[in-house]
Formats: structure tokens, sequence, C-alpha cells
């Protein structure tokens, strides 16, 4: 099976990312056409947002511009059609309140960890690393999602975002989303430390947008020495260090500071999950409790407010799960469990922080796709329980070669009837 690299070259790696997703990428503009056309949104209103986008991008990290117009020459689609994806009006998708991941920071004392339970529309997900600079990060995102919604870095930093609280402090003008400031994140901090630094200077520069319409962000990141929790709207921002114990999240402000925000209560559906993490953590988690947090990936109690979710109730279900596990002692021995995939239809696969290569099927959407496939016939029933239990009994025994792994799983997902 391929693996690909990437050597850190702007236009010539996001060249090698269009040609894997040209056509999971045209698939989502002709429907993102179809919401316009439906919705009656003028090419103007469009095009006009695009050109502040671009704009913005050029004020603060010109290089996914270089990279973009590699993806779009690639992927055979105009550069704005890309662009667009990204700088939607907050309303372009006429649905109800989003209830979106459900993650946790825990600081121990041989490994800090990072789980993130994603939920979201069902869009293509891409598993791969890429370089930047002197260092590589595993990503894991849309395909179409110019930023990340989860990343690993080599220094030692892990990252994620979930949805915060409805707020009226967010900018209805082209920013950066909740997912592109991640990525700003872990192209720009080698440690938790520098965060707030850098999210003071986004909103310093009116850059920052939220994770929807009226919706705050919460950024959750881990490194070797400790956590951090940050919260922020387009207008200011909170944070709290997690030096021990767990803190665990869904989608609304925690800090004091940030509740101060909130034009609405949080909803039945993130009290519930947070409620239900709460529940199955038990206040404690090592190194020995990686099955265990395998399975709290999918939990179905309180449906549909549950940790796993489908898409019969509402528009979001879980896509993707990321479990980093630091080596405080070692940075470099720390690994990645991405399961690329609604966690019922897919595996936990250890990715080492020293990995460069990424797995070819992950990386151009065909793994999640052939994942899709089976939750498209069976939503998340149960049927895959007692395969995922053998297949990832072997890959915690720490008897397998990971890379074999990676197309065993990939081979399984394809072959289930």
């Amino acid at each position: 099976m391929k693996f690909v690299n990437f050597e850190g070259d702007c236009y010539s790696d996001g060249f090698k990312l269009g040609s894997y997703w040209k056509n999971f990428l045209r698939n989502r503009i002709c429907n993102v056409n179809k919401v316009q056309k439906k919705n009656k949104i003028t090419e103007s209103v469009l095009n006009s947002r695009i050109k502040d986008f671009t704009r913005i991008l050029k004020s603060v990290s010109g290089n996914w511009l270089e990279e973009a117009k590699g993806i779009s020459d690639a992927a055979g689609i105009d550069l704005n059609d890309y662009l667009k994806i990204n700088c939607l009006p907050p309303d372009f998708f006429s649905s109800k309140k989003a209830g979106n991941c459900t993650s946790f920071i825990s600081i121990g004392k041989k490994h800090n960890m990072l789980f993130k339970i994603r939920d979201e529309r069902n869009h293509i997900q891409s598993f791969y690393t890429r370089k930047y600079g002197k260092f590589h990060y595993q990503v894991g995102h849309d395909i179409g999602n110019m930023g990340v919604a989860h990343f690993f870095s080599s220094s030692g930093l892990a990252g994620a975002n979930n949805t915060g609280s409805t707020t009226e402090d967010i900018t209805e003008e082209p920013a950066l989303s909740d997912c592109h400031i991640l990525r700003y994140v872990a192209e720009h901090a080698s440690s938790v430390e520098k965060i707030p630094d850098l999210i003071e200077k986004l909103i310093g520069k009116k850059v920052a947008g939220g994770a929807g319409k009226k919706r705050g962000t919460i950024l959750l990141l881990a490194d070797s020495e400790k956590g951090i929790i940050l919260e922020y709207t387009s207008r200011d921002f909170t944070y709290k260090f997690i030096d021990k114990g767990i803190f665990t999240v869904s989608n609304h402000f925690t800090l004091p500071k940030a509740r101060k925000w909130e034009s609405a209560a949080p909803s039945k559906n993130t009290l519930l999950r947070k409620k239900r993490i709460d529940e199955l953590l038990h206040g404690v988690v090592d190194e020995n409790d990686l099955k265990r947090i395998f399975a709290l990936s999918r939990d179905r109690k309180y449906v549909p407010h549950s940790l796993c979710n489908d898409d019969l109730k509402h528009f979001w279900m879980t896509i993707s799960v990321h479990l980093q596990v630091i080596d405080r002692k070692d940075p470099g021995n720390s690994i990645n469990y991405a399961c690329c995939g609604n966690s019922r239809h897919s595996f936990f696969l250890p990715f080492p922080i020293s990995e460069t290569a990424s797995f070819e099927p992950l990386l151009s959407g065909r793994y999640y796709s052939a994942s899709d496939s089976l939750y498209q016939r069976f939503k998340c029933s149960n049927h895959m329980k007692k395969i995922q239990a053998q297949f990832e009994d072997r890959i915690l025994s720490g008897t397998c070669e990971y890379i074999k792994l990676y197309s065993e799983a990939y081979s399984i997902l394809n072959r289930i009837p």
C-alpha cells in the first residue's frame, strides 16, 4: 500500500493534496453550489467574502494561499471555489443549533492525554502528516477545509477544537474559523505556554471568527508538561492551564469569564454529553485505560445526545476520534491513536509522533469513504464490535508492525459483508 511524504513547499504540497482529493473536493463544491442556488445567495455576496478572506490570509498566513493554488490546480477547480468553502456566510446551511464534539485533557504521572470525538456534517475526512518549517504535524480534517480539527506535532503538542457556547460576540464577516485558528496554532506553537499570545494576536487583528453562527470556540491543547483550555469569541478570550487530573468539555463554555459571554443557556445535548463523559471517566485515566477510552467513543447512552452520534435526528454525526498519548519523560515516544470515520465503523490506528509518511487511503479520503459506506448501511449498530475488539487488542499488545495494521484495517473495512 502506498505512503506519501510532504516536503514543506506550499505549492508543491498543495498540488499533491489536490491530486488525491480532486474527486471528493469537486463533489463538495458541487453540493455547496446547490445550497447556494437553493438559498438564492448571489455570486456577488460570496465573491465579496472571498476577497475579504483572501486579504485576511495574506495578513496572517500567506503560504496557505500558495497551497490553495496548488490544490486547485491539481484538482482542476477554480481557486475561488476552494476559498469559498472556507468563508461561507455563517447561516449558509440553514439548520438547527449544532452540538459538536466531546473531549478531555488528562494530565497524569507518566503520560498526558488529549481526546476528542469529532461530530460534524458527514464530509469526507482526511488524515495525514504534513511538514511545516522544521517540524511535522499529524492532522485530521474534512477535505475542503483549509483548517484542521485534530493535530499532533513533532514538538509534542496536541490540539483539538470544540464548538463553544451561543454568544452574540461572533463576527458574521469573513474571518478565520475555529479550524483555521487551530491550524495556525499547530504551525506557530511548540508548547502550551505559547497559545494565549497567539490567540490574543489574532483577536487583536480582528480576524478571529467562531465555530458557527453565534457560536464561540473552545481550544484544548496538551504537551508533555501540562494542558490548556482556552475559550474565545471574536472579541475576547480566557484560559486555564491544567496541571493535574482530568478536564472534560462538550459544547458550552465552562470558565467563569467565558460564561458571561453566553447569550443562551447550554442545550440539553451538550449537558448530557458532558454528563456522560464524566460518568465514564470516573475522574481518572492512565496509559492502562486506552481500551476503555476507545469504548467511550462508541457509547450510545442518551441518544440522540450521545457521545457517538448518527445523523438521523440532527445533521451532525461522529466522523473521527483522536486520542493523543504524550510521554512526559520522552515526548518522542508519544503516539496518536486516530480513528478516521464513525467510531462504530472504524478502528483506532497507532501513529508514532515520529512518523512522517502518510498512508494514502487515509490521506485521499478513500479510507473514510469505506468506513462511511458501512455507516450508511448499518448506522450506529454494534455489528463491528467483535472485530474492533480483536483488532484493537492486537494494537495495544504492541506486538504488531504499525504499517501492516493500516493496510489490514483498510482491507477489513472493504470486505465486511
